[in-house]
């Protein structure tokens, strides 16, 4: 009994050590740069991740800015911009980096890609009377949503072969409002952000449900991006990076965004 108590409170304390340990290293790699380089990121809405409406414009703006601070980076107020914008300055080196984006071919051509900043599964939103016809060829004629600026890589094999046709309004909130008056039938999204929508719509809350079937796995992969065209972005992804790393390590990963989960599913 005795031993268990023992070894229990030196696994506990392992563990507060660790932390401290990942916390002073946060502190040595920022203190080692002589000088904090100044840079700009921007990123857009994308509730409950970004937006201006929330708390240190969400989540993970706080995130990536504390992971830049911290990598010894002098940050300044975060631009929020439309995507399709935010996305083209920062290709033209006017923004240092920009978040959160999924991978496609594409966009590689053009930036540089951190490691992932945030999974998060992507599910097919439908009426709850949908719910029970996966997809397949039952969804002829079906019309899918997917706002302008979504990647399709993985969503035009699936309107091809089920000849699914598409709408791209210019937000995710207005494929959910058009869900709602059936003037489509499905919604591809993160299951995060999906429920959050759901959340919006007004009371009380229509029923929806998510079909069995989801998206590539890497599809709900999220990351910072940064202009392959500027000389400073290897480094900045490096040491972007890096700190990430730490921040997963220390315990302060899970902190910052100890909130967000609780948009997933109700």
């Amino acid at each position: 009994m005795c031993l268990a108590i023992l070894a229990s409170g030196v696994a506990s304390w392992g563990m507060v050590l660790i932390k401290r340990l990942g916390l002073l290293i946060l502190f040595l790699v920022a203190s080692s740069f002589a000088s904090a380089a100044k840079i700009s990121l921007v990123t857009g809405d994308y509730v409950p991740l970004t937006g201006p409406s929330l708390k240190n414009q969400g989540p993970i703006t706080e995130l990536v800015t504390a992971i830049f601070t911290a990598a010894g980076y002098d940050v300044g107020p975060v631009t929020m911009l439309p995507w399709a914008r935010g996305q083209l300055l920062t290709k033209q080196a006017r923004y240092h980096a920009t978040f959160p984006y999924s991978k496609n071919a594409e966009r590689e051509q053009d930036f540089l890609y951190s490691d992932v900043i945030l999974h998060s599964d992507i599910f097919f939103f439908v009426r709850t009377e949908d719910a029970s016809h996966d997809l397949g060829p039952t969804w002829k004629n079906k019309i899918l949503c997917r706002p302008v600026g979504y990647v399709m890589d993985n969503i035009q094999p699936l309107l091809d072969r089920y000849q699914i046709s598409l709408e791209r309004p210019y937000d995710i909130s207005a494929c959910f409002k058009l869900l709602m008056n059936h003037r489509v039938d499905v919604v591809p999204i993160q299951d995060i952000v999906g429920w959050n929508e759901v959340r919006q719509l007004p009371a009380p809350h229509p029923d929806v449900a998510v079909l069995h079937s989801t998206l590539n796995t890497t599809e709900g992969d999220l990351y910072l991006i940064a202009p392959r065209k500027s000389a400073s972005s290897p480094l900045l992804i490096k040491r972007f990076n890096q700190t990430l790393q730490l921040f997963r390590q220390s315990g302060r990963y899970k902190m910052l965004l100890k909130d967000l989960f609780m948009h997933s599913v109700p």
